[in-house]
């Protein structure tokens, strides 16, 4: 039995990502959030409003397509009038 090396960062990082897409949607969030606050701080309004736009765009995204999955399936269950 020969000892395993541990995956490079970049391949353990793409794992991780495809593992818990909803993780890197809010941690993205979490940096626009931040961005678009120093932004406005720094009274560069254009850019802030865009950047936290963005975030607030991906930070939904998974959040919006489960939900609207789950209705879809609901409203198309054969049992959902009953």
């Amino acid at each position: 039995m020969s000892p395993t090396l541990p995956l490079p960062l970049p391949k353990r990082l793409f794992t991780w990502q495809r593992d818990f897409p909803e993780v890197t949607a809010a941690i993205t969030c979490a940096v626009l959030t931040l961005l678009g606050w120093l932004a406005l701080q720094g009274s560069w309004v254009g850019l802030g409003i865009g950047l936290l736009l963005t975030g607030y765009v991906i930070g939904g995204y998974e959040s919006a397509r489960e939900g609207l999955t789950t209705l879809w399936q609901r409203v198309n269950h054969p049992l959902a009038g009953a």
